[in-house]
């Protein structure tokens, strides 16, 4: 499939509302879209890679890779996916659904057969699979209870399509030939290896009176020698011998048979197959949301707010260790979910603990809310209250390449440089573990610095970081601590609350992780 069949025209058809883009601009960008950079970091990749797993032949990926700009196509879409989550709706496009996979697979067909009359009446099932489809589609739309604009839009341009003369006279001669085709008769004389093709004789048919005769027969548990012939998807050689023979006898059936193939090569209407293609977006997420929440997890439609900074997320998760989770077979752990709240006087979250206390883990699900935000979808949590944003950006410590040529500090801090650069008052910023290769002075310095340009650029800021020093009292700065049980520090509960860090659970792991602790020490100088 060529882009221009698979994109088609990205430009807004008036005739045909795009039911995933509200505006001309984002269409165009959706087109060869750069994957961004913060997927890696967030588990994006692995989220979206599940998504568009379940429908491969829609090629998905430039959809979920394609934030909106603006606040009124996330309603948009927001409000397509509330009208799909409708039962009565959703029976109707998963119709739609199977009915169209079964076109393009006749199409498919037609462009690997071998024998042309046979490419001919596979092409004349697609055509007339996509009529019932469009009818099918047409009328269920027009019974069902749809509100948003996306599909409002759409169902009356499915109307207008559906009783236009072009797509009426399309399935009037699509019946038409089938039914010359239906009465057809002939017949076939097999002698050694001959094949004699006549106009169809008249004869008894003496089936049932052999079969009469010889039940008589017939034993009690006997084995039977009958021959089944395998059904199969193709004519072989003879079998197209044989039709060849047979169009020979009904030349002006066959003739329109192979006219109605050449003229309507271009049968599948560019609204009606992107369509197709956009709605896939919405079942496909739908049915990964569906599998997540099944596991007692909540989701939620998050209510963007313009023009302040408050945050509040309740219940919210890592989707990918979701994911995870629940494909692992042996008593899978539980996820926790986690509250995550900003208040507008609030730019910076500086979360601390423990290692594997699961800081990293809140912090990527929160970097996933804003994403899946901006595509319209809804998003992990039970509510979330969140600015409208223009950007994501990411810094997760990576392995030092060998091939970079270039130290871990350099690299942190062109990265970071790059962040600058591109960030703005709109921006959501989340920094896992930065400067971990300097000492402590050091990485002290440079985080306070790079917090202080990015509270002056206005961005929201979630840092992960062990140094709870840079929380220094700041009132636009909210700390928050992964905790441990009291009874016992070494153990994770993976709860993060908004507390002032301490650090004390993190001496309590480094202690242990050192056999430092004082049972530890007791064991070990114990002779």
């Amino acid at each position: 499939m060529t882009r221009e069949e698979l994109h088609g025209d990205v430009r807004l058809d008036p005739a045909w509302p795009s039911i995933l883009f509200e505006r001309d601009e984002d269409a165009d960008r959706s087109v060869n879209p750069a994957r961004p950079t913060h997927f890696e970091d967030l588990h994006l990749d692995q989220v979206i890679g599940t998504i568009v797993a379940s429908r491969p032949e829609h090629h998905l990926e430039p959809f979920f890779e394609t934030p909106l700009r603006y606040t009124a196509g996330i309603a948009y879409r927001q409000a397509v996916f509330r009208d799909c989550e409708n039962p009565v709706v959703r029976q109707a496009l998963d119709t739609w659904s199977a009915h169209m996979r079964a076109v393009r697979g006749r199409l498919e067909d037609v462009r690997a057969l071998p024998y042309r009359y046979e490419q001919d009446a596979w092409f004349l099932d697609a055509v007339s699979l996509y009529g019932e489809a469009v009818t099918a589609l047409r009328a269920a739309l027009d019974g069902a209870p749809i509100r948003s604009d996306g599909l409002v839009g759409f169902a009356r341009a499915l109307g207008r399509y559906a009783d236009s003369s072009r797509f009426r006279l399309l399935r009037e001669e699509a019946q038409t030939v089938r039914a010359a085709l239906a009465t057809i008769r002939y017949s076939l004389t097999i002698k050694g290896l001959k094949l004699t093709v006549r106009p169809f004789e008249d004869r008894p048919d003496y089936t049932a009176a052999v079969a009469a005769t010889f039940s008589k027969f017939r034993q009690e548990d006997q084995n039977s020698y009958l021959v089944r012939f395998a059904d199969a998807r193709t004519m072989n050689r003879v079998e197209a011998e044989v039709v060849a023979l047979v169009a020979k006898l009904f030349p002006d059936v066959f003739g329109r048979l192979t006219a109605f193939s050449d003229r309507h090569r271009d049968f599948l209407d560019p609204g009606v197959t992107r369509f197709d293609r956009e709605i896939q977006f919405y079942l496909a997420y739908l049915d990964y949301r569906d599998r997540i929440r099944h596991g007692g997890l909540p989701f939620c439609y998050p209510e963007l707010v313009a023009g302040e900074s408050r945050v509040d997320v309740r219940r919210t998760f890592d989707l990918a260790l979701a994911e995870k989770r629940m494909s692992e077979t042996a008593d899978p752990a539980p996820v926790v979910p986690n509250d995550f709240r900003l208040t507008p006087l609030e730019q910076i979250a500086i979360i601390t603990g423990p290692n594997q206390g699961g800081k990293t883990t809140l912090a990527r699900a929160i970097g996933q809310v804003f994403y899946l935000a901006s595509l319209g979808c809804p998003v992990p949590g039970e509510s979330a209250v969140i600015p409208a944003i223009d950007g994501v950006f990411t810094h997760f410590e990576r392995a030092e390449s060998a091939g970079s040529g270039r130290g871990q500090l350099k690299d942190d801090l062109i990265r970071l440089r790059s962040i600058l650069d591109h960030a703005t008052a709109s921006s959501v910023v989340i920094l896992n573990e930065v400067f971990t290769s300097t000492t402590f002075d050091d990485a002290l310095y440079l985080s306070s610095e790079m917090l202080m340009r990015l509270q002056g650029l206005g961005a929201l800021v979630v840092l992960v970081t062990f140094l709870v020093e840079l929380q220094a009292g700041d009132p636009k700065r909210a700390s928050f601590v992964a905790l441990v049980d009291p009874h016992d520090p070494t153990r994770r509960t993976y709860r993060i609350i908004r507390n002032p860090g301490d650090g004390l659970s993190y001496a309590a792991t480094l202690a242990e992780r050192h056999r430092l602790t004082y049972p530890q020490l007791r064991e070990r100088l114990t002779p």
